[in-house]
């Protein structure tokens, strides 16, 4: 679906709100879960009614990295499920004030703290990224919740392994 008019505005009927940084993380061996509020914080009373995205980052198997975002974790879960073939990969976190990044193989994902975007490189190399706004969450007019994501990629690239499975509360 398109959402927007052109690069700076939005279609009539949808209100769309992006992650604005990532405001806490939660690590452990296996993933980290990124909260990224649609608002920047300046003190803990806005972190009471602005709105989140919660991303949660793993290594499925080697080379991999998968994302998983959600809005309002919860509620009927209607599926689509699929079975995969994961291994436990080698998962590295190195963690500063500015950035986050994530290594599995040769695979890493650098995600700026202060201005929520995303990278992933193999070998160093970029492949793509997720700029800021690129991730959102998105009602209509009528109620009905959209998750975006917007990668930058060439024209003949292809990307595979995306999985939709938007929950309706």
């Amino acid at each position: 679906m398109k959402f927007s008019n052109g690069c700076w505005m939005n279609q009539e009927g949808y209100e769309i709100k992006a992650p604005q940084e990532v405001y806490d993380v939660r690590k452990t061996k296996e993933e980290a879960t990124l909260y990224g509020p649609f608002q920047k914080i300046h003190h803990p009373g806005m972190t009471l009614d602005g709105g989140m995205m919660t991303v949660t980052v793993s290594a499925p198997m080697d080379d991999v990295i998968r994302v998983h975002s959600v809005h309002h974790i919860g509620g009927v879960d209607r599926g689509p499920h699929f079975s995969l073939n994961a291994q436990k990969g080698s998962f590295h976190i190195d963690d500063n004030e500015d950035e986050i990044r994530f290594q599995s193989g040769k695979l890493s994902l650098v995600v700026d703290k202060n201005d929520w975007n995303l990278t992933f490189a193999r070998a160093g190399e970029q492949l793509t990224k997720s700029e800021k706004q690129g991730l959102s969450y998105i009602v209509d007019d009528a109620g009905q919740p959209f998750v975006r994501e917007q990668l930058s990629i060439d024209v003949g690239e292809y990307v595979y392994g995306l999985v939709s499975g938007l929950r309706h509360l």
